[in-house]
């Protein structure tokens, strides 16, 4: 997997008064984990400590945890802006090069890890950026190949919410 995929260029959302309230609190709990999960999985070779949630932003579930729903994207704008600021998805890139590798710790970790590369990928095809459809399809293969079963039900909800929140890709 290459290291040197790097997030679009064009056009950058990091100035944070253009973030809605989700994607602030996406990487304000981010800056306050620690240990930072790139550390923990280089270190220990799995996941030990609660971050994911933070971590791997999926579509909103008001069946889910408060602090998963306020990292969740609520619509595409929300997915669409993640995706074309490269602080948070160039964090989100080189964790999930290690992330797809490893041991997650349970169902729902590995189940919200493919749920945001299939968003991620989603939003790169929607932005046309071939470079970073080619790195997000490697990585799902991986993550699928890791836990089928997660896989499965992730792209299921994942279709579901496309499709009731986002326009259709012209493929």
């Amino acid at each position: 997997m290459s290291q040197t995929t790097q997030p679009p260029q064009e056009p950058l959302i990091d100035n944070q008064r253009d973030w809605t309230e989700t994607l602030r609190t996406i990487y304000q709990q981010r800056q306050a984990t620690n240990p930072k999960p790139v550390d923990e999985l280089r270190e220990h070779h799995r996941k030990i400590t609660c971050w994911s949630w933070q971590w791997f932003p999926a579509e909103f579930d008001p069946e889910t945890s408060p602090r998963r729903q306020a990292c969740a994207f609520k619509h595409e704008s929300e997915l669409m802006t993640y995706y074309h600021s490269s602080m948070l998805l160039g964090e989100f890139l080189e964790l999930t090069e290690l992330a797809v590798q490893y041991p997650m710790g349970n169902p729902v970790d590995e189940y919200v890890l493919a749920k945001s590369l299939l968003l991620c990928l989603y939003a790169a095809r929607r932005s046309n950026h071939p470079e970073n459809v080619q790195t997000l399809a490697a990585l799902i293969a991986q993550q699928e190949q890791k836990d089928p079963i997660s896989f499965a039900k992730a792209s299921c909800a994942v279709s579901a919410w496309l499709s009731a929140h986002c326009a259709p890709l012209d493929e």
